[in-house]
């Protein structure tokens, strides 16, 4: 059995348990088993999403869409707003509190600029 991480991600079971996902919310994890003859299993976990409605309880529609055959498009951007963060365009992956806090606060900006609009 093969296993690969990648960014900061930590030394997770292959089925981590609610608790190890509270305890580094903002990291992105890549799960490879070899289970034959090129054939791999592959599950991803992005926990983003969930750190962002723990913030921001009940303030937050957070959708998401995939790109097929294509990796890397992974971006955070405010409908009708800025883009918070590109991994497209060379900011990497989220994993790092000042990539997250980046993002916080501009998630932070929008909510504050639609209370005055």
């Amino acid at each position: 059995m093969k296993y690969e991480t990648f960014g900061i991600c930590s030394s997770w079971s292959l089925n981590p348990s609610p608790a190890d996902l509270e305890a580094e919310p903002y990291r992105q994890t890549v799960h490879i088993l070899t289970m034959g003859k090129n054939k791999v299993k592959v599950h991803v976990i992005y926990c983003l999403k969930k750190e962002l409605e723990r913030i921001f309880p009940e303030q937050l529609n957070i959708t998401g869409e995939p790109t097929p055959n294509t990796s890397g498009y992974f971006e955070v951007q405010i409908v009708g707003g800025p883009l918070l963060h590109s991994k497209k365009d060379g900011m990497g992956h989220v994993d790092s509190s000042a990539k997250l806090q980046k993002i916080v606060a501009g998630v932070r900006k929008a909510l504050e600029d639609a209370e005055v609009g």
